[in-house]
């Protein structure tokens, strides 16, 4: 089963809020209808930032590292360069690659990115 770390963004609040789970669509509704105390007061809620993992685990153990920076900074260099290295990749998403079949999901849309420019460039 695959699970996610993620940062929401609240223009309301300027706030940023971290979380974990492995159904994101789901729990970015949740937070918007204000179904969490914190979350209620900073709608809507903006998904800027995902990392996927395999388990659970995994993504609630790298949202209590996040916590733990207790850095606004940190948050949005983390956000800033996610969105720099895979933005055009992921299909306009911000991920980080956590495993090998992602590895080479992105590997092949690079050579289609690739294979598509050379054949309009000829």
């Amino acid at each position: 089963m695959q699970a996610f770390c993620y940062i929401l963004y609240s223009t309301k609040l300027n706030k940023y809020y971290i979380g974990s789970t492995t159904d994101i669509e789901r729990r970015l509704v949740e937070h918007n209808r204000g179904k969490e105390k914190f979350t209620k007061t900073g709608i809507p809620w903006l998904l800027v930032y995902k990392e996927a993992f395999m388990e659970l685990k995994q993504a609630r153990q790298r949202e209590i590292y996040i916590k733990k920076m207790k850095s606004r900074k940190y948050i949005e260099t983390l956000i800033s360069s996610a969105g720099q290295a895979s933005r055009f990749l992921s299909g306009g998403s911000l991920v980080r690659i956590q495993s090998g079949s992602q590895m080479k999901s992105l590997l092949y849309r690079l050579f289609l990115f690739y294979a598509n420019l050379l054949l309009h460039t000829l």
